[in-house]
């Protein structure tokens, strides 16, 4: 049995993955806080920070995924 892997097409795959999580951005701005009472403030930013670190934690996890895919496909 023969497997055919189309390199050019298995690269430019990986290399959008990677493109997307790299460019995702959790510093969006929450907007003007001025409006917003103290505990709820601190609530947001305390989620927005979780959010972070999930974001970070993820691209991280698909950053790993991508390198071992195009390994796996070179192997």
């Amino acid at each position: 049995m023969e497997v055919k892997i189309q390199f050019d097409t298995v690269e430019k795959s990986l290399a959008n993955i990677r493109s997307k999580a790299q460019n995702l951005d959790s510093s969006k701005s929450m907007g003007d806080s001025g409006s917003y009472h103290l505990s709820s403030l601190l609530h947001l930013v305390h989620l927005n920070q979780k959010l972070g670190n999930l974001l970070t934690a993820y691209q991280t996890v698909t950053l790993k995924n991508e390198a071992a895919a195009k390994k796996a496909v070179h192997a």
